[in-house]
């Protein structure tokens, strides 16, 4: 799974990663929590191009059919063998992916003594992690609107850093396949299973990290900091 979210990448090194017309803002976050905003990009809603624009969307999917936004709270990761043809996720596959660039994550590991414990998971070279994600909007019969986004997962055996750590991850996107997860049409089976089953070669460097991540509110650098395995005080 992908339950907390690190982004400290600038508007422009995202901007030209993705070749934006407009620099989004992007405020340095170490702790974001399912149910708050995360950066996305999508395909331009404009009919007339296929250029990519940056927006921020409600951590959680929303699909339009939902009699309310709570759902949300079990809809912030999208299991990638299901999500094609379940209904919640199925439209938004078909006509809204986009993906979600993380500078790391956190995952919690089980050592079998006390609770588990967090890891923050980054790429060994620091370029962004690029997420698999949908999209979705839903219009309250108030009038008010939610933008809504979830993270696909996969597992985990397709690395075997993150593997040590946790049985599931997100499916995780290389430069040369954001073409295809963004065409006009949804990617056939067969290279959606090229996407989701792909080995990844990047390496990732993982350490544990204080359980001040488990606090929401708690937002500063000193979260993706190495600490000991003893300074854990729920292992004791």
């Amino acid at each position: 799974m992908c339950g907390r979210l690190v982004i400290t990448a600038n508007g422009l090194m995202i901007a030209d990663m993705f070749d934006l017309d407009a620099i989004p803002e992007v405020p340095a976050r170490y702790n974001i929590f399912p149910g708050e905003p995360v950066l996305a990009i999508r395909q331009s809603l404009r009919s007339y191009d296929d250029s990519l624009e940056a927006n921020w969307f409600s951590w959680g999917l929303v699909p339009s059919w939902a009699e309310s936004p709570n759902i949300a709270f079990k809809t912030f990761n999208a299991r990638s063998e299901t999500a094609r043809s379940l209904p919640t996720f199925r439209d938004a596959y078909r006509y809204r992916r986009c993906v979600i660039p993380a500078t790391g994550y956190y995952e919690w590991k089980n050592t079998g003594a006390g609770l588990p414990t967090p890891h923050f998971i980054k790429r060994s070279d620091n370029q962004l992690i690029l997420m698999a994600g949908l999209w979705e909007h839903w219009m309250n019969p108030d009038g008010s609107e939610i933008e809504s986004a979830t993270i696909l997962t996969c597992d985990s055996s397709r690395n075997s850093s993150i593997q040590q750590i946790h049985s599931r991850m997100p499916v995780m996107l290389e430069s040369e396949q954001l073409s295809t997860w963004f065409s006009k049409t949804p990617p056939d089976s067969r290279h959606y299973a090229s996407i989701v089953n792909r080995p990844i070669q990047a390496s990732f460097d993982t350490w544990p990290v204080s359980d001040a991540v488990n606090k929401a509110g708690h937002d500063n650098p000193e979260l993706i900091e190495r600490v000991s395995i003893l300074e854990q005080g729920e292992l004791f």
